[in-house]
């Protein structure tokens, strides 16, 4: 699989991931990549970095782009975070 090119969609996934994880998704971390088109660990990775913006810790090297999602979504409530990653994940050919 080829370097993945992040997209704000991508962050905006990456984010709930840090925040409420996979309980609430329909599918597993394997399965999500896999349909964005990166490998687990730079999901993770990202997810790392999103916990540093949180909760200063984690991975402190954070692409701007995630900078921005961060300040985009941190006042945004679960559903309506929710709502944004299910309409991302379920327009993607399952």
């Amino acid at each position: 699989m080829a370097q993945h090119n992040w997209t704000y969609d991508n962050d905006i996934v990456a984010f709930y991931l840090c925040r409420y994880g996979l309980d609430s998704l329909l599918f597993d971390l394997k399965t999500i990549c896999s349909k964005l088109g990166m490998k687990p660990g730079s999901m993770r990775m990202r997810v790392q970095n999103f916990r540093f913006l949180e909760f200063g810790e984690g991975l402190d090297h954070t692409a701007q782009l995630s900078k921005r999602v961060f300040t985009d979504y941190k006042e945004t409530t679960q559903p309506d975070h929710y709502n944004k990653v299910k309409a991302q994940l379920s327009g993607m050919d399952w």
